[in-house]
């Protein structure tokens, strides 16, 4: 862990449309002595990022041990149990072709389906309160685009036990998935056309340039400049996709390399999003393209979304309820290295929601945000005491724009902290200050949670 960095107190000035904007080197958007944060490890896991983020709502979390299949059970038992688990049986036949798959490659990708059907049992245990009559007026509202009320709806959901769930399911992907689909990878034993189950629950990508368009519960990608036109990781419990065949409130995406294109016109979450569930999505390396309509990169309404991109220079565009939105649950995008362009329009890039947390956490690169309609309802927003965070980390000069005339952004600013929200300004953005473990040090500052 690198040396204790030491932030002096800085002073307040007043921004545009109340933004609260304090220039380097001030830490704080209140007078406070000087004080000492710890930065975060650079290989710091999202389990721990997960875990910090629920720490700092005041709710109780637990780091459950990493799922180890039963002896005996294969990949196509699993793809049947998740199947039938889904609503939709999978054909033995079907489920049979995964039987061909190298036994380097079936070790991680069936530590992986033991771990989903694992979170999808706690997901169920925290959605016992949850009545259908509640799960009908959710949908009502989220179709009428009224995510306060979806999110009320589902108020009696049990959100620790959501965040306990995602901690595992997260930490088996590090820990043990990806580093064994990279060695699969690496040792030329994957396969080199995809094989997957007709509705929906595994797909094992290809090594050229797939294109794919059925939701999936689970998908896995070695290389190749592939094509996603289906959830990549998104929940369908509450979606609208025209496309979708499999009912999931948990789902996984991981590609480990090529440069892909992510594309949803749906307003279903996808690439990494959930509502009522869990949506997780990584994507290992190339220069990835990600486009959306809503609930995108890292979107969470009464749920957790994951969104992680490792490297790369990367382009993002959504409208709103993306790239780090919270609605009751936890929501974050992290990217670690690249120069990345982040687009919307509002309520994204770390926009959060009472009973949420919401990140936007870009850790390096000479990077773009853009925002429309005088975008203030972005990067770094909270709305009715909500925790909506924005984390630039680089130390590069970042351009911020207004489009589309493409004037200076009216809030955000280089190596510099503000406050921003309505009614009062509860969403923290932070360039080049201290990062995330400067927002997560300085608890004892911010309003009570709505």
């Amino acid at each position: 862990m690198r040396a204790l960095a030491i932030f002096l107190v800085g002073i307040l000035l007043v921004g545009p449309a109340g933004a609260l904007v304090v220039p380097h080197p001030g830490p704080s958007a209140v007078a406070l002595a000087a004080q000492q944060v710890v930065p975060l490890p650079d290989d710091i896991k999202d389990a721990e990022v997960l875990a910090l983020l629920a720490a700092s709502m005041g709710w109780r979390v637990e780091r459950l041990p990493i799922p180890t299949p039963a002896p005996g059970l294969t990949v196509s038992d699993m793809v049947l149990r998740l199947g039938a688990r889904a609503g939709v049986p999978v054909a033995p036949g079907d489920a049979a072709a995964f039987a061909a798959l190298d036994a380097q490659l079936a070790a991680p990708l069936l530590v992986l389906l033991v771990a989903v059907e694992e979170a999808w049992v706690l997901r169920d245990e925290a959605f016992a309160d949850v009545t259908q009559e509640m799960i009908d007026e959710a949908r009502r509202a989220m179709a009428a685009g009224d995510v306060e009320s979806m999110a009320l709806a589902l108020e009696p959901a049990n959100i620790e036990l959501l965040v306990t769930a995602a901690i595992m399911l997260s930490d088996t992907i590090e820990s043990v998935v990806i580093p064994g689909l990279q060695a699969a990878s690496d040792a030329g034993v994957w396969p080199a056309s995809e094989i997957a189950d007709p509705v929906g629950v595994l797909r094992v990508g290809g090594t050229g340039d797939d294109v794919e368009t059925v939701d999936r519960i689970v998908q896995v990608d070695a290389r190749g400049n592939d094509a996603y036109y289906n959830n990549a990781g998104g929940t369908t419990v509450l979606s609208d996709f025209d496309q979708t065949t499999i009912d999931t409130p948990i789902a996984a995406h991981i590609d480990l390399a090529g440069d892909d294109k992510y594309y949803s016109d749906s307003n279903g979450p996808a690439q990494g999003s959930a509502e009522i569930g869990i949506g997780i999505a990584y994507d290992i390396g190339g220069n990835d393209t990600y486009w959306c309509n809503k609930h995108c990169a890292g979107g969470a309404s009464a749920g957790v979304g994951i969104h992680r991109d490792t490297a790369g220079d990367d382009a993002y565009r959504g409208v709103e309820f993306s790239f780090g939105f919270g609605n009751y649950g936890i929501g974050f995008l992290r990217n670690d290295v690249g120069n990345e362009t982040y687009t919307t329009s509002t309520q994204s890039g770390g926009y959060g929601y009472p009973r949420a947390v919401a990140l936007l956490w870009d850790r390096s690169g000479t990077d773009l945000y853009r925002g429309s309609g005088g975008g203030m309802e972005l990067y770094g927003f909270g709305r009715d005491g909500g925790r909506g965070w924005f984390v630039d980390e680089g130390s590069e000069i970042d351009a911020w724009q207004n489009i589309p005339n493409g004037d200076p952004h009216p809030k955000m600013c280089n190596d510099c902290i503000w406050s921003a929200g309505r009614p009062s300004p509860t969403g923290k953005g932070n360039d080049n200050q201290g990062g995330l473990a400067y927002l997560l040090a300085y608890q004892e500052n911010f309003p009570p949670v709505g």
